[in-house]
């Protein structure tokens, strides 16, 4: 009792290292304030302008006389800087205009062109961001980013500007409650950036931009706290943030940081949209929160630089008759996220996996009845447990048709059978380093058969089990590709149960009639 209750701290241990550790991975912001950076004028504390001839001081109000090249760093509070027209220009590098820890600073009339940054906000030793800040009618292009509202910046106001020509045109990192009017994004590389890549609140989320935003000439639909609506026709980025009941469908959705974010949202549909272009297609985030019981259906995501759908920390999901190609990182990708269906898509040549589940909660989900070819790995279980695998074509992928990878085998137990294996290397366990070295660790072992009927793979002999590793075989194996039944015909009753409720309630949204605000 000792031997196993001492394994089972160590275990613990290891654990909430390894978690750790993973959460260390995904969050990647750095908390550290920035220094001030290179630049060649200052607006002082005291109010002095040291490094150009022309700004004119007026009490409060500085004023562009003519033309500057150069960057400038405002560290005084509760002024105007007044462009008149004029133009800052840089050379490619530095910040056209930079505030930290900064309020009630007023920018505007200004073109500011080719800076890495036009204007960054950032917070300060505090940990307090720019707050009161009123950028308004301003022109900023080709620059690396246009704008860049850093984290903890909130209650400013980005007014009636045009961010144009910029790789990013206006970047929002987890600054909430700022308010954007008649802002003009024009044939940015991504327009609009909203960062979904480190773990935050919902909260982080809630700003104020409404339809008079623009993207090449089409709305930005970023709806906070809203329910029982269908997002308006030919929208150019949609965000969904704390709402319910929200369908979003044929829209075409480009060049943004995800065509459809949803954070800590549920009950929506999202059906028959083109997501092409973007950093990630759709993505579901709630690291503190959750998304539930939202269903992605009949979507066209491709040539995404990241992955086509992502989800970190959702249950309920599901992700069915979706055409999902040519993404540059997985195709569909769930973190943290349970009890999904992954059903009946097309996931195909995405330079990953084709579908991954990741994470020591990513469990109970259901991936069936894909076809998943052509990618790096068909499937990967990364630290995924309790999850079925059955009825998917995985055929013609590069590296492995199914991998395995368990940092502790304890995560595993998956069941995988029915499918279609045609893959030069079929499946594979990697990264399995405690087995056997703890008292009582088992290496990690899946069920490759539901007793009766396993698997066909192209390289089966034909005589006995089919061998994955010495800890796990497939002893069913099929001679011939299998034919996939019907799904009520072979799944587990709760997930049968689970699957029906959420067709039917898919079905009743594909049909229902909803009002268009």
């Amino acid at each position: 009792m000792k031997k196993l209750f001492s394994s089972f701290i160590i275990l613990s241990i290891l654990l909430l290292l390894f978690v750790n550790l993973q959460s260390v991975c995904l969050v990647s912001a750095n908390f550290f304030p920035a220094s001030v950076p290179e630049h060649t004028i200052e607006i002082t504390a005291t109010g002095d302008v040291t490094g150009t001839e022309h700004i004119q001081r007026s009490g409060s109000t500085y004023t562009f006389t003519a033309d500057i090249t150069g960057s400038i760093v405002i560290f005084c509070n509760n002024i105007v800087v007044d462009g008149a027209g004029y133009t800052l220009q840089g050379n490619g590098t530095l910040t056209g205009i930079w505030l930290q820890e900064l309020n009630n600073v007023e920018i505007k009339n200004l073109h500011i062109k080719n800076f890495s940054h036009g204007i960054q906000f950032t917070y300060g030793n505090s940990m307090d961001g720019c707050s009161g800040i009123t950028v308004s009618a301003n022109t900023l292009t080709d620059n690396n980013h246009g704008i860049t509202l850093g984290m903890m910046s909130d209650g400013n106001n980005i007014l009636g500007n045009t961010f144009a020509n910029n790789t990013y045109g206006v970047y929002i990192n987890h600054s909430p409650d700022n308010t954007f009017r008649d802002n003009q994004l024009i044939d940015n590389t991504y327009n609009l950036w909203v960062n979904c890549e480190t773990s935050v609140q919902m909260t982080h989320f809630t700003n104020d931009i409404d339809t008079s935003n623009t993207i090449n000439g089409k709305p930005i639909v970023y709806w906070v706290n809203q329910k029982d609506k269908t997002v308006p026709s030919n929208a150019a980025y949609v965000a969904l943030v704390n709402c319910t009941n929200i369908t979003v469908q044929n829209q075409t959705l480009t060049q943004n940081s995800q065509g459809i974010l949803l954070v800590a949202t549920s009950n929506c549909l999202i059906t028959n949209n083109h997501i092409t272009n973007n950093d990630y297609g759709i993505v579901l985030f709630a690291p503190y929160e959750i998304c539930s019981n939202n269903t992605i259906s009949k979507n066209i995501i491709t040539a995404n630089n990241k992955d086509g759908i992502n989800s970190w920390n959702s249950e309920h999901t599901l992700v069915t008759a979706n055409t999902v190609t040519g993404n540059q990182q997985s195709g569909i990708l769930f973190y943290d996220s349970r009890r999904a269906i992954i059903s009946e898509n097309t996931v195909t040549q995405n330079t990953q996996d084709g579908i991954k589940l990741w994470g020591h909660e990513s469990n109970d989900n259901t991936v069936h009845a894909n076809t998943v070819t052509n990618n790096q790995n068909g499937i990967n279980l990364d630290t995924a447990f309790n999850n079925t695998i059955v009825g998917n074509t995985i055929q013609q992928n590069s590296d492995y048709g199914i991998i395995l990878d368990y940092t502790i085998p304890v995560f595993s137990n998956n069941t995988i059978y029915q499918n279609n294996f045609n893959n030069t290397q079929q499946a594979t366990y990697t990264n399995d380093p405690l087995a056997g070295t703890l008292p009582d660790m088992e290496p990690a072992t899946d069920r490759w058969d539901n007793g009766t009927t396993g698997n066909y793979w192209s390289n089966y002999n034909g005589t006995g089990p089919y061998i994955i590793n010495e800890n796990n075989q497939d002893n069913h194996p099929l001679t011939q590709p299998t034919t996939i039944p019907e799904f009520q015909s072979w799944i587990i009753l709760p997930i049968l149960i689970t699957t029906t409720l959420a067709i039917t309630l898919c079905k009743q949204k594909l049909t229902k009639k909803h009002r268009t605000y």
